[in-house]
């Protein structure tokens, strides 16, 4: 019994912390001229908004330049692109930032899902009746997006 108050209590705190939002945003800088690129195409195809997804492996940058029509009501793969901390400078605007990851492991996260594995397994032992057994997912395609492909701050596509 004393194991299960122990168990709930910190569930309850972790999900107190869970729920906290950070009102801190991460300004990300790009290379002058990865930023100057980005900015032509914006202007190139008349984009109003965007948001940029960002896919970075060793010293290769893969720049995905998504238009939105309402930012307010984007999501990639269950993430609200609003709820992002990360934003982007082009040409002094910050744009909203996500990551290749954000697409992949991205969920639909609803009252009863728990994101922590440990809180999960907790939730589990402490109900048996709730069962979590996995997170939706979809892939999501942008075929207005425009791809930009950056090796040591040189453009190569």
């Amino acid at each position: 019994m004393e194991k299960l108050i122990i168990k709930s209590s910190f569930l309850i705190i972790s999900l107190i912390f869970l729920s906290c939002k950070s009102s801190k945003k991460l300004i990300y800088v790009l290379p002058i001229e990865v930023e100057k690129k980005i900015y032509e195409e914006v202007l190139k195809y008349k984009i109003k908004d965007f948001f940029i997804k960002l896919e970075s492996c060793n010293d290769e940058m893969d720049i995905f330049i998504i238009p939105t029509e309402n930012i307010q009501n984007d999501y990639i793969s269950f993430f609200k692109i609003t709820d992002s901390n990360r934003l982007i400078r082009i040409n002094d605007k910050l744009y909203f930032l996500v990551f290749k990851s954000d697409e992949k492991f991205g969920t639909e996260i609803k009252e009863k899902e728990i994101q922590s594995i440990a809180i999960r397994e907790l939730l589990i032992e402490l109900s048996k009746e709730e069962k979590i057994q996995g997170v939706k997912r979809k892939h999501v395609i942008n075929d207005a997006a425009i791809h930009l492909k950056f090796k040591n701050n040189i453009l190569v596509n």
